[in-house]
């Protein structure tokens, strides 16, 4: 009778904890691609825990995430819409919202560049629906694959 008195007032905390999350306003992540190649250190520090995690090939990237390399590191990320995103070293990104649909339309991509170098391929989204922002411009997509180069200095 003892574990089973045990176990209902784990439970009842279980539930009382999802209620509480639920109630400060703790959303879940929202996964809108894969690191699909990593190489050396990178972190990324999720908006909802604000706490950086290494990734490593197959972890997910989240919307509202922040994205560092360190020197000599690099990534991919393969986003839903089966666009791609590679990270050169020392470079810093934030992943500032992802909304996929089935209906390319309907999608939307905003992605900020903070500083390094970056190679950016679209993907199955609508091209007037990315809006890559750096600490100087507003990019459009055009065509299917760019290059971006941000110094120290902010020079692009």
């Amino acid at each position: 009778m003892s574990k089973i008195r045990g176990l209902l007032n784990a439970l009842g905390v279980l539930i009382a904890i999802s209620f509480y999350g639920a109630a400060n306003g703790a959303t879940p992540d929202i996964e809108v691609g894969v690191a699909a190649k990593v190489i050396n250190y990178v972190y990324g520090t999720p908006e909802s825990t604000h706490q950086a995690r290494w990734w490593r090939p197959g972890v997910d990237a989240f919307h509202n995430e922040f994205v560092v390399t360190q020197e000599a590191s690099a990534s991919r990320v393969v986003f839903k819409d089966k666009s791609q995103l590679s990270i050169g070293p020392i470079s810093q990104i934030k992943l500032d919202s992802y909304v996929y649909d089935l209906n390319p339309s309907l999608s939307t991509v905003s992605i900020s560049f903070v500083k390094g170098v970056f190679r950016f391929v679209g993907g199955r989204v609508s091209k007037e629906n990315y809006q890559i922002s750096t600490p100087a411009a507003k990019i459009g997509l055009r065509g299917t694959a760019f290059t971006v180069l941000i110094l120290e200095n902010g020079s692009e």
